[in-house]
């Protein structure tokens, strides 16, 4: 891990403070994945974007390409065959909540626009799961509920 960031750090240098919250958020992600939890990620408009975007990430091999291997494997290869399965990634489990748009518009049009996040975080997120919030202010309110909302749970929020 400390070399990624150290590369980060490196091409950016100006992210040289970030440095201890960069390998505490790293730390929470892996903590997460390691005991089967899952990535929330909410934002609004651009930082909307950026959860899909790093969400796609986590969802395939990203640096690490994780093939299947073992039962995994055996269990895949009947159903898709032994090359296509060998193409798969064991990616982290990520849920970019600004995607699910049924859902949000639903609740914001019938019960409180400013929840709409909260609300996904209630729905889908359990004690070890991590929540990633990005919002470009920090104000922006329905990340800001949907952070306490996590906390309340116990789930562990970047």
């Amino acid at each position: 891990m400390a070399e990624y960031i150290n590369e980060v750090i490196h091409r950016y240098p100006e992210l040289a403070p970030c440095r201890t919250s960069m390998e505490l958020a790293v730390e929470l992600i892996l903590k997460s994945h390691a005991s089967g939890g899952k990535i929330l990620l909410v934002g609004n408009g651009g930082s909307c974007a950026d959860c899909e975007h790093i969400a796609g990430e986590l969802l395939k091999g990203f640096l690490l390409k994780r093939k299947p291997q073992g039962e995994d494997l055996d269990k895949l290869s009947p159903a898709l065959g032994r090359e296509d399965a060998e193409l798969l990634q064991r990616g982290i489990s990520a849920i970019p909540l600004p995607s699910i748009s049924g859902a949000l518009s639903a609740f914001a049009n019938d019960v409180e626009p400013s929840l709409v996040f909260a609300q996904l975080v209630y729905a889908i997120g359990r004690a070890g799961d991590a929540l990633l919030c990005l919002s470009t202010s920090g104000n922006s309110l329905n990340v800001v509920k949907a952070a306490e909302c996590a906390k309340a749970l116990g789930i562990k929020t970047i």
